[in-house]
């Protein structure tokens, strides 16, 4: 499908482009490379996919769809361990929207990207801070129990384990995927405290788990994480 949208989007680019004195004239050309370089980015080119945001951001520096731009740019760098390019990209659109230069709605976005700059670093607590304020900022639900999540296993990373526990069950509650709510359960087995922990709940969870069939293929993990409650009491 990225084949086909690169295709579609560069036949579009071709077939009604009109530039007069540097400045394109036909208002849905710079969608049409946005298009382009998500595709390349989904493509897993991301060397490619850099180097469209890049004429978009060059290009289209009149438009604000420069700012959407410099975040896929930083994703790319981010995603092929290009730190030194991806910081300075994030750091100069967060002091746009500090100023009121850039429109305050990248803001979630942008401090997704710094935690998931940080966390590709394998430098997980400077993310904290930037995951709690995407949280505030109120994000749809979907990408709020993702937060929920990485937070979770940030710390049960740390060791800090009744914070842990307390996002993973709220990502039981709110997840929109099983498969997320399946490792959220897992993972709350194994951040268990036989002095703190809410060993009925937990367990009843993880028994009706192992009588759903879906789970047939993954009752190795779920006797696992059992015993590991079972270790700890």
């Amino acid at each position: 499908y990225a084949d086909v949208a690169i295709k579609k989007a560069s036949k579009g680019i071709n077939k009604h482009s009109m530039v007069f004195n540097r400045r394109e004239y036909v208002r849905w050309i710079d969608d049409c490379y946005m298009l382009i370089g998500k595709s390349y980015f989904y493509k897993q080119d991301y060397p490619m996919a850099r180097r469209t945001f890049e004429f978009v951001i060059k290009t289209y520096n009149y438009n604000e769809i420069k700012y959407p731009a410099m975040l896929w740019q930083a994703r790319a760098n981010i995603q092929i361990g290009d730190f030194n390019r991806a910081e300075p990209m994030l750091d100069m659109l967060q002091s746009k929207i500090a100023k009121g230069d850039a429109p305050v709605k990248y803001e979630t976005e942008l401090n997704l990207l710094y935690a998931q700059f940080y966390i590709m670093e394998k430098n997980y607590d400077p993310a904290v801070p930037y995951i709690n304020r995407a949280l505030e900022l109120h994000p749809k639900s979907a990408e709020r129990t993702r937060c929920q999540f990485i937070l979770g296993q940030i710390h049960q990373h740390n060791g800090e384990l009744n914070e842990a526990s307390r996002m993973y069950a709220a990502v039981i509650k709110h997840a929109k995927s099983y498969e997320m709510e399946f490792n959220a359960k897992i993972n709350l087995a194994q951040c268990y405290d036989a002095t703190t922990g809410n060993r009925e709940y937990i367990i009843k969870k993880l028994t009706k788990m192992l009588k759903d069939d879906k789970n047939k293929d993954f009752q190795d993990q779920i006797y696992y994480a059992l015993a590991h409650i079972a270790l700890k009491d």
